[in-house]
């Protein structure tokens, strides 16, 4: 056998490191690499190149995959959530909710409902979406659970978080209106990129009873669907007021919808790119290479 030295102790450190008590299931083995996105919707456009990480006032990296937390969970708990993902993918190119699952090459989705002022919503039927809320769940699970910086605006407090591993980890969706779900999709292709999730607040008009009020969510964004946990359901006026907009409140789902031109989403990604332009020049080429390939 190989004397394998001072070597020998720093491998059997490692091996330690990678081991311990799984953040979902509670069972104690060899932590699995987990992505907190599912990879097949977090891809670069061009099979091989790589992605890179930026904003947030810092250099950008290049990673061949997107975010992964190697600490997270053991196999027993990357197979449950492995499960909600490759059902997820799925289902929602099948529903055109993410880019890649429009047809052909298709840069528009069509037969939208008209709500005036620049927005239009779809309205999809589904039995399924007490799934795809379990499935939501499960990335913010992930996002709350790790302990990566990049997550560090999704804080949750200690019994939300493990009332939350519960749900995630026995396949249960209710409460319902414990962080219930709506989506947001653009309608128009823009460049495919990343975007950590932030929190954020807004500002709900009093209506009826209710005064004017401040309330919080969550906002995620994967491959053209934003994903807003809302945080303060009760100040917003409980689940009801959000109806079909929530997901899994009823068959039917309303989906806003608005273009990727002027979106929230365009206007930071413009900042994100200004400030990688400007500072680290030799990111120029993907830049211009992102733009062009969402033509």
């Amino acid at each position: 056998m190989e004397n394998l030295g001072n070597d020998g102790g720093r491998l059997s450190r490692m091996a330690k490191k990678l081991s311990g008590i799984c953040g979902l299931t509670g069972d104690t083995g060899q932590f699995v690499k987990c992505h907190i996105f599912p990879e097949a919707l977090t891809k670069h456009e061009d099979p091989g190149q790589p992605i890179f990480q930026a904003g947030e006032h810092r250099r950008p990296i290049k990673r061949m995959t997107s975010w992964y937390d190697p600490a997270l969970v053991t196999a027993e708990g990357e197979k449950i959530l492995a499960g909600y993902d490759d059902w997820a993918i799925k289902f929602l190119r099948d529903k055109s909710l993410v880019w890649s699952g429009w047809s052909g090459s298709s840069l528009r989705l069509k037969n939208l409902v008209h709500l005036g002022e620049g927005w239009n919503a779809r309205v999809i039927e589904s039995q399924d979406w007490q799934r795809l809320r379990l499935f939501l769940l499960s990335l913010l699970w992930r996002v709350a659970a790790s302990k990566m910086p990049e997550f560090s605006e999704i804080v949750l407090p200690r019994e939300d978080l493990e009332r939350l591993r519960e749900m995630v980890a026995s396949g249960k969706s209710t409460p319902e209106d414990f962080l219930p779900a709506t989506l947001v999709q653009l309608t128009t292709k823009g460049p495919r990129h990343n975007h950590t999730p932030l929190a954020g607040r807004k500002i709900l008009e009093a209506t009826g009873p209710m005064l004017e009020r401040e309330v919080r969510f969550f906002r995620f964004f994967v491959e053209g669907l934003i994903i807003h946990f809302e945080r303060d359901v009760r100040l917003s006026g409980g689940l009801a007021a959000l109806g079909s907009m929530a997901v899994g409140f009823s068959p039917k789902l309303v989906v806003m919808t608005h273009p990727f031109e002027g979106s929230f989403q365009a206007k930071n990604l413009g900042l994100m790119l200004l400030e990688t332009w400007e500072n680290w020049p030799s990111f120029r080429p993907q830049i211009v290479r992102a733009i062009q390939t969402s033509k």
